[in-house]
């Protein structure tokens, strides 16, 4: 009878001290992938930013240029009515 409760309890807590060691393994490994998944995430996010600010550049980038070139034809246009002699008597004003 003795050893029949013995074996019981050792049987128990042997075989829950088992699971509890396969249980604390598997939930390590269930958080390590949860927080791989979270900073994956995380990182999916930042790239997507990354293209949509790049996009909105090259917009900017395409304004400026068509500034620039509009810039750079009035400028030519300006420059055989600009005299570079600053006491010239003969300088007409722009309009």
């Amino acid at each position: 009878m003795n050893d029949t409760i013995i074996s019981t309890l050792m049987s128990a807590l042997c075989s829950g001290g088992l699971t509890w060691i396969f249980t604390i393994r598997y939930a390590r490994k269930q958080a390590e992938a949860d927080s791989m998944k979270s900073v994956q995430e995380i990182y999916q996010g930042l790239v997507e930013d990354l293209k949509k600010e790049r996009e909105e550049l090259k917009e900017e980038i395409e304004k400026l240029k068509v500034t620039v070139d509009n810039n750079s034809r009035d400028i030519n246009a300006m420059k055989p009515k600009l005299c570079g002699v600053v006491a010239c008597t003969r300088r007409t004003p722009i309009q």
